[in-house]
């Protein structure tokens, strides 16, 4: 029993440098795939986010749901993805937000 008690209490740790490089792997790997197949990378991050993600991995994937929508011309939706990915921490989709409401402005 307390072997089950101390493993639990090691996933509630904070969350650590590399974690954080696991973050960075994970965003790699959804940037391949919203890039490379978005029609079906939108539902298949849905559904990593329904299946217990954290608030960062959250995150990385409603960033990665922008990818795959701005990819298929859906700015509007890929513009809220990004925007909630943004209000959860994601630098990507501050950087995309910003981009994209350049892009929709002109530049100005």
């Amino acid at each position: 029993m307390r072997k089950v008690i101390l493993l639990t209490s090691l996933f509630l740790l904070p969350i650590t440098p590399s974690y954080s490089e696991g973050l960075t792997d994970l965003e790699s790997a959804v940037i391949i795939r919203a890039q490379n197949n978005p029609s079906s990378a939108y539902e298949y991050f849905l559904e990593q986010i329904e299946a217990v993600a954290t608030p960062a991995e959250q995150a990385v994937y409603l960033y990665g749901m922008g990818l795959a929508r701005e990819r298929q011309k859906n700015f509007s939706e890929a513009l809220n993805d990004y925007l909630a990915a943004e209000a959860l921490g994601n630098k990507s989709a501050a950087q995309a937000v910003k981009r994209l409401r350049e892009k929709n402005t002109g530049g100005k």
